[in-house]
């Protein structure tokens, strides 16, 4: 039985419209600050407040995540 990683449970807990920094982030997810910022130039994790410093929405984070973790399992499945 496969289950999401402990993140989705932590991130349940904040609010959908929280914006998160770059830095905090990474930190959640253990990831470096610059790959977060790689995903927001590439568009594939969107910004809500571009105001020189990129902050994302709670739950576009979370979506983002999902799709990721969702991925990552069927390519590991079809191996």
């Amino acid at each position: 039985m496969n289950t999401e990683p402990s993140i989705f449970k932590e991130l349940s807990y904040i609010h959908d419209d929280a914006l998160l920094s770059v830095p905090i982030i990474a930190d959640m997810i253990g990831v470096s600050p610059e790959t977060v910022r790689r995903w927001i130039r590439s568009n594939k994790l969107p910004i809500y407040a571009p105001t020189g410093r990129y902050k994302v929405r709670c739950v576009d984070l979370t979506l983002f995540l999902k799709l990721m973790y969702h991925n990552n399992t069927k390519k590991a499945k079809s191996l």
